[in-house]
């Protein structure tokens, strides 16, 4: 994830949302907080996304380390 890409397919996201949200509901305040509380949403996703990748990538660091290791004990 390429995070200033991210940001600003966000950043778009976000303003489509409020714009549809304030034609919806005609009020510029429900649009507002309702689109404050979609950026929270957005960026719990995407730290929790972070984290999932972070995760995957400390496994298989793990995992290529214990097999290498092992061959190092098979040949010695």
């Amino acid at each position: 994830m390429y995070a200033p890409r991210v940001f600003f397919s966000m950043i778009g996201a976000l303003l489509v949302f409020a714009v549809a949200t304030y034609f919806i509901h005609g009020s510029f305040y429900t649009a507002f907080i309702q689109t404050l509380i979609c950026a929270v949403i957005l960026q719990v996703g995407y730290f929790i996304g972070i984290l999932v990748l972070v995760s995957r990538e400390k496994r298989r660091m793990r995992e290529t380390f214990s097999r290498d290791r092992n061959v190092e004990t098979m040949t010695a």
